[in-house]
């Protein structure tokens, strides 16, 4: 293929991908041929492309609808069920291939969850669950469920609160990747973060992708939404310190600005709100001017080089989903270390 087609195609992918996202998420089906297949799950980064003729040769010969989105994964499907963040279950799809008496303890306890909450349980072919998932890791479960709506945050409610001094609330500011938001999701359960806020507006989308990217920590996290707004972030930053608590930015170790601390300098002390940012733009000028103390991961001083003692261009940040896990690690270990 020419440079030229190659453009060509890759200008059609880009137009039709900028149409489809012009939907809404509510419209959870398209059709393809004659079948129907998730939307969500597809046109996402992770795991998921496939030869064109493989694919074809395995989509499903009936028509597959669904009521909700599909969730899919053991660990995302069984938190999912196990949780009350999801309004309504529609269907459990398992593997043929586990049914009862073969299936898996973790199949076994899924199966055991959806029957305790009245959804119906259906066993399908494999090509089934690989058309529900996009041709993701399903692991033999797929789950018809309704979108997860997260509630609006109203920093009204902690006027006069008195917050306590280990509460630790993280602001994920305009992060966008699918892989990135489930891995920092999965972190901040891990690491006992006490909720997760996210800009209505330039946020990742709360899709089953980045369920499975969490290894299900999507579905049992604290999560709400706030306006994109700088008075609205403004006014939750304010409330915050009125509180008593610190508001805690990040920043790269060249920021010029005179309060960014090195991590290993600094101790948490206060209840703690802390703001990472975007892949690439990271977090904006007039964001950070609310914040308290900037923090940043110092790289070792240490230059890399090969065996022949040639210079390795330096690696000058973190994957954000990475650089948070620490930050979330540093500000509950210095807490407690210095009691």
């Amino acid at each position: 293929m020419t440079a030229a087609k190659r453009t060509l195609c890759l200008v059609e992918k880009l137009m039709h991908s900028s149409l489809k996202s012009s939907f809404h998420f509510s419209a959870v089906c398209v059709m393809i041929g004659h079948r129907e297949t998730p939307e969500y799950n597809y046109g996402l980064s992770g795991k998921g492309k496939i030869n064109k003729k493989i694919w074809k040769k395995h989509q499903p010969k009936e028509q597959i609808r669904t009521e909700g989105e599909v969730v899919f994964g053991t660990h995302p499907v069984s938190l999912a069920l196990a949780s009350h963040h999801r309004q309504h279950f529609f269907k459990l799809y398992i593997d043929s291939r586990h049914r009862q008496a073969q299936a898996s303890k973790a199949l076994s306890k899924i199966q055991k969850l959806a029957e305790q909450r009245g959804v119906p349980v259906e066993f399908v072919p494999k090509n089934v669950l690989m058309y529900l998932s996009g041709n993701r890791p399903h692991q033999g479960v797929c789950l018809d469920a309704s979108a997860r709506v997260l509630p609006e945050l109203d920093p009204e409610m902690l006027h006069g609160a008195a917050l306590s001094s280990d509460l630790l609330w993280l602001l994920l500011y305009n992060v966008q990747d699918p892989m990135n938001f489930g891995a920092i999701l999965r972190s901040s359960f891990f690491l006992d973060v006490d909720r997760v806020i996210v800009p209505k507006v330039n946020s990742c989308a709360l899709s089953p992708v980045v369920s499975k990217a969490s290894a299900g920590a999507l579905e049992v996290t604290d999560i709400y939404q706030v306006d994109s707004t700088y008075r609205s972030l403004r006014n939750l930053t304010q409330t915050w310190q009125t509180c008593g608590g610190q508001v805690i930015g990040t920043a790269s170790i060249c920021d010029p600005r005179q309060q960014v601390v090195s991590l290993q300098d600094f101790t948490a002390k206060a209840p703690t709100l802390l703001i990472v940012g975007n892949e690439g733009s990271g977090v904006d000028e007039d964001v950070l001017d609310l914040c308290d103390t900037l923090l940043t991961i110092p790289p070792p001083s240490i230059v890399s080089q090969t065996s022949s003692h040639t210079p390795v261009p330096a690696v000058e940040s973190l994957n954000v989903s990475v650089a948070t896990g620490i930050l979330i690690h540093w500000l509950r270990a210095s807490r407690k270390n210095s009691r």
